[in-house]
């Protein structure tokens, strides 16, 4: 059975509906829950010995950048969910294992991905458009186009 799909967007940055300050809340409390498991699997561990260096976790300081911050993304290259763009560039929009083989345009997650990167990708895009070889196709196990790598200097 399909499973349903994911909007890229939550896949890609889950929390972009929150004010960006539950975000970082949101986040720091996850960090510090991921710790106290960790130091008490090593306390357990250890005996019950008390950790003399237990992680802490110090302040989380804002990005600069709120919007395209990313400077690495990977994508994947094949259609999208009604298969009119078989050369989409962009997120696969649920897992492969549950079914979801469709391919969402990468244009929808400018919280993540900066306008120089989303540019990148509509030139591979073209790129691969006019390529001799076909994009992959998982439903046939067949084409050469499947993934690509993009990384950004912002600076």
């Amino acid at each position: 059975p399909v499973a349903e799909s994911v909007p890229v967007r939550e896949k890609t940055a889950p929390y972009f509906n929150l004010p960006y300050v539950e975000q970082l809340e949101l986040k720091r409390t996850q960090i510090q829950e991921v710790f106290d498991r960790y130091n008490t699997a090593l306390k357990s561990a250890w005996s019950g010995k008390e950790i003399s260096h237990p992680f802490l976790l110090t302040e989380i300081k804002p990005s600069p950048a709120l919007l395209g911050y990313r400077n690495k993304c990977e994508f994947t290259v094949g259609a999208n969910a009604d298969r009119s763009d078989l050369c989409c560039v962009g997120y696969v929009r649920g897992q492969f294992s549950q079914g979801n083989i469709s391919v969402e345009d990468a244009s929808e997650c400018v919280e993540t991905c900066s306008e120089e990167m989303l540019a990148e990708v509509t030139r591979i895009k073209t790129l691969v458009e006019g390529s001799k070889f076909p994009p992959y196709d998982t439903e046939r196990d067949s084409g050469v186009w499947k993934a690509l790598e993009v990384r950004i200097n912002l600076e």
